[in-house]
């Protein structure tokens, strides 16, 4: 059992990721690699550095103290983190002394982050909640994910997970009877759609949730709506088709936003889709979600 794991975030007082007052745990490292990820932090298992020039007086301590040459002495740009040289060690973002540096990700154990979690008990208590493994993907660390499942199980607090079902069946079959909630994501019904996408095809994570839908868990699958790419009339009846199909009846979807662009700068990593028009959003989502109505579905917020 690993007792300890990679964590880029605990997020507190969330209202929108499973029922109550919820903390969300968020585990780096994902399969995917979408299109409109909000958290390109974590997509990859190492620690990453963000680095923000705007906030940078270049006293230049971070290239004193990097160790493997990762910084560079007169670039002043988004591109001054040589990443493929970058350890992810984040002793230069200790040292920044306007935090133009910051890493994200860092190990926990098991205990740390139950700790944390533990903190507002409370707020579990009196409103339903618990506590949310998020990502990336949290299948991704699976000894660890199980170990934290089990310590909050134990406690008594209330479990949750949301997850793109990219793993083994095993691993979710193994951690399931832990887990009370499940936010399972569908990016799109049409697998090389869902690979020109995310970089990957969809058949095993359909076939994940065939078989998570026959264990009767309490399942809400969420979509993420994107213009353009899968936020159409024509999909979502596949959607409420294949819900149908396996008894499934909760949905929820989630509306493009742009929130995380600049996160991508911070990484000096592309943005494909600064130019996305977001036109009639608004239309759009109701004429969507009547058709999953329409079909049988209970459209969740």
């Amino acid at each position: 059992m690993n007792h300890s794991g990679i964590v880029f975030d605990i997020q507190r007082f969330s209202i929108h990721d499973g029922p109550g007052i919820r903390t969300i745990v968020f585990l780096k490292g994902c399969p995917l690699s979408c299109l409109w990820c909000s958290n390109p932090e974590s997509q990859k298992m190492q620690p990453e550095l963000f680095w923000n020039p705007d906030k940078c007086i270049k006293c230049n301590m971070c290239g004193d103290i990097c160790q493997v040459d990762a910084v560079s002495q007169s670039d002043y740009s988004h591109s001054r983190i040589i990443r493929d040289r970058c350890i992810g060690c984040g002793k230069c973002a200790e040292q920044c002394p306007t935090q133009a540096l910051t890493l994200k990700g860092k190990p926990m154990s098991v205990e740390e982050v139950y700790k944390e979690v533990e903190k507002d008990r409370r707020f579990y208590m009196s409103s339903g909640g618990g506590v949310t493994i998020s990502g990336g993907e949290p299948f991704s660390q699976p000894e660890f994910l199980l170990s934290l499942l089990k310590k909050f199980k134990d406690a008594g607090i209330s479990t949750a997970i949301e997850t793109t079902g990219m793993t083994c069946w095993s691993l979710i079959h193994q951690c399931a009877e832990c887990i009370d909630y499940f936010l399972y994501d569908i990016k799109h019904m049409d697998s090389e759609m869902h690979k020109k996408y995310t970089g990957i095809g969809n058949n095993l994570i359909l076939s994940n949730l065939k078989l998570l839908a026959n264990t009767g868990k309490d399942i809400t699958v969420r979509v993420p709506y994107i213009p353009g790419y899968n936020a159409d009339v024509d999909h979502m009846k596949m959607i409420a088709s294949f819900m149908n199909e396996n008894k499934l009846k909760k949905i929820e979807l989630l509306p493009y936003h742009n929130f995380g662009e600049s996160k991508y700068q911070l990484l000096n990593r592309p943005y494909t889709l600064s130019e996305l028009e977001v036109n009639d959003m608004e239309q759009a989502l109701k004429d969507s979600i009547e058709v999953l109505q329409v079909n049988g579905l209970e459209v969740v917020s």
